[in-house]
């Protein structure tokens, strides 16, 4: 996790203080804000750090078997059961146990959690043994459970069983600040992996990210960068490459907030003839302005029709 806002400051505060004795904590915010690595430095922080996390992923349980995946089973307890298996409470002792997108868990298995967050005790399927249980449990919503309360999609007991502490992650077009940061880091982790000598992002790159609507947050970004670096052919990559990986609007219903493909077609070939009369037209000399190389520009001249500048 990234960020010298004051918004993720908190956020880092929250953690470290609560991290050493919270067993239930509830993490919200929007798609792509990082739900889950907030989680893991939940567990990082605390005494847990040294035994499992584990992650269960809430939109792709099954109910059938839900309760054979997280409490185990005995042999034979089904059909197809040929050895007992024990489940993810018992497998992640000590540790801590992440519900991924808890507000997707269906009705049966909310009381099924429930019963074992009041009585820290475990019961695989087939057996009458229960089994004490010392886990910690961190779930993430990017939903609001207590609007789903009423509306009866959530349990009010289980909410409020998980609801002991909130972490609020913010979007990242409130703590737009933190772009520069982030953005450097995935184009480092970027050019590490692709083996490509990029060092950052032109000044007009990093206007393009600090003016995007990001509406899937540090994960919309870091692949937005990640297909930038694809792209780029120089040491650092350009506003023409970052409009290249924006691509075209999400329908939100907002779509003059972010750039249309006909506009970013403007965008780049206003920005590169702006280059080439700050340097009179020599053309090595605006690829490396624009963090490009020289064949790269003369594809960019061919595509937008751009002869002399005048």
């Amino acid at each position: 996790m990234l960020g010298a806002s004051p918004a993720m400051q908190d956020v880092f505060s929250l953690i470290r203080r609560v991290a050493p004795l919270a067993k239930a904590v509830l993490i919200t915010g929007e798609t792509g804000t990082g739900k889950e690595l907030a989680a893991r430095a939940l567990h990082l922080a605390g005494p847990r750090h040294v035994r499992p996390f584990l992650t269960v992923n809430c939109s792709a349980v099954v109910s059938a078997l839900f309760e054979s995946e997280i409490f185990g089973h005995v042999r034979g307890a089904f059909p197809g059961a040929a050895d007992a298996k024990p489940g993810l409470f018992e497998t992640a002792q000590g540790g801590t146990l992440f519900f991924d997108e808890i507000g997707e868990l269906p009705a049966a298995a909310q009381a099924r959690l429930l019963r074992v967050l009041e009585i820290g005790e475990v019961q695989r399927v087939g057996s009458m043994q229960t089994r004490r249980v010392d886990v910690a449990i961190v779930a993430s919503s990017n939903r609001d459970l207590r609007a789903d309360i009423p509306a009866g999609r959530f349990r009010s007991d289980l909410f409020y069983r998980l609801d002991v502490v909130e972490v609020m992650l913010p979007a990242l077009r409130d703590r737009r600040e933190d772009i520069p940061l982030l953005t450097q880091a995935f184009v480092g982790d970027c050019a590490q992996r692709m083996g490509k000598p990029l060092t950052g992002v032109t000044p007009d790159a990093e206007r393009l990210l600090l003016e995007a609507t990001w509406h899937g947050n540090v994960r919309e970004l870091k692949n937005v960068i990640e297909r930038a670096c694809m792209l780029a052919e120089g040491g650092l990559i350009s506003a023409p490459e970052i409009a290249d990986s924006l691509g075209p609007p999400l329908d939100t219903g907002q779509t003059a907030q972010r750039r249309a493909p006909a506009a970013l077609h403007v965008v780049e070939r206003g920005h590169i003839v702006d280059v080439l009369r700050q340097v009179n037209g020599n053309r090595m000399a605006a690829a490396k302005m624009l963090g490009i190389s020289r064949r790269a520009l003369y594809r960019r001249l061919e595509r937008h029709r751009i002869a002399d500048v005048p």
